[in-house]
């Protein structure tokens, strides 16, 4: 399938906005034109002119899907070109406060359907995540995650920052 789509915004603004979205977002050369790539899921986006896109997949339901939600995500951008001027703080968190998300209990519930052994020690300031013989501490008050193992982190980090995304979507960047 192919859709031509009309875009006035920076290539890159997209780019950051899909990575936020999907792991596997890869700028690649296709047809010598500058192309997003979604992962494996044979969607690709690429700049047709200075004023549209085009988004071409192979239909089937996981990619159309991803199709379906890169158009949201386009016309969510034209709806509100604002939020494109760049990162915005969580609410709550100017001027170094604390974090001011997701609760304790919920983000200890979400974080262990995701990882699975996550613990709080009565009165721990802290989230134990434990995931095949590696650990990392999350930090309630900051959401700061402590590990030497750096791929956990990264993943650990990643899914609070979608968990703020899913409970507040129109604090976050």
């Amino acid at each position: 399938r192919k859709q031509s789509l009309p875009f006035h915004h920076s290539f890159e603004s997209l780019e950051k906005r899909l990575k936020r979205m999907y792991d596997g977002v890869e700028c690649i050369i296709k047809q010598d034109l500058e192309c997003l790539t979604i992962g494996t899921s044979g969607v690709f986006v690429y700049h047709e002119s200075t004023s549209h896109l085009v988004l071409e997949w192979d239909s089937g339901p996981i990619s159309d899907m991803i199709a379906d939600s890169v158009v949201a995500i386009v016309l969510q951008m034209d709806a509100n070109p604002v939020s494109d001027m760049g990162p915005q703080k969580l609410a709550g968190q100017a001027n170094g406060a604390p974090y001011a998300g997701v609760d304790a209990d919920t983000l200890k519930a979400l974080l262990h359907s995701i990882f699975g052994d996550v613990e709080q020690k009565e009165g721990s300031p802290s989230l134990t995540v434990r995931l095949n013989s590696k650990h990392a501490e999350v930090v309630l008050e900051t959401k700061e995650v402590i590990s030497n193992d750096e791929e956990l982190k990264e993943r650990i980090e990643k899914a609070i920052q979608r968990i703020d995304r899913a409970m507040y979507p129109l604090s976050c960047c």
